[in-house]
This record gives C-alpha cells, structure tokens and sequence, in this order.
C-alpha cells in the first residue's frame, strides 16, 4: 500500500489541483478492514461530498490531492 494513502485519517488535511482545501470529514468502512467511501469537507464551498475509496485513492496516486504537511495559506 502507498504510505501517502496511510495519510488519509479522520480530520487530515489535503489540497487538490485546484488548490482547495480538503479535510477527511469521516471514513466509512465496508468491513472491519476496507475502507468504503470518505466524506470530503471541501473549503471554501464548505460542502461535504461522499467520494469512492477507489477515486479518492486514484486521486492521490496521481497527484491530483496531496498531503499538507505545513498547511498555511499566505
């Protein structure tokens, strides 16, 4: 598994191409071990949307959401 996808925990905080800011709202399993689906807070909408496990996961190998480690806009 790519260590970036460990990243993706409750409250973690990531920006997309668009450079938006999105915070993992919750995690919904499918079993005890497989993540289902996440609910994304995406700012400045502040809307929530349910996205797929697989598309979040393709988004971040891809490079199009990325980890923010020191997030602080200017």
């Amino acid at each position: 598994m790519n260590e970036t996808l460990r990243m993706l925990t409750e409250g973690s905080i990531w920006l997309d191409e668009k450079m938006r800011t999105i915070v993992v709202f919750r995690i919904h399993f499918s079993n005890a071990a497989t993540v289902g689906s996440y609910e994304l807070l995406v700012i400045p909408t502040m809307k929530i949307a349910t996205r797929s496990a697989n598309y979040v996961a393709e988004l971040v190998q891809s490079g199009k959401m990325q980890f923010c480690r020191e997030c602080e806009r200017v």
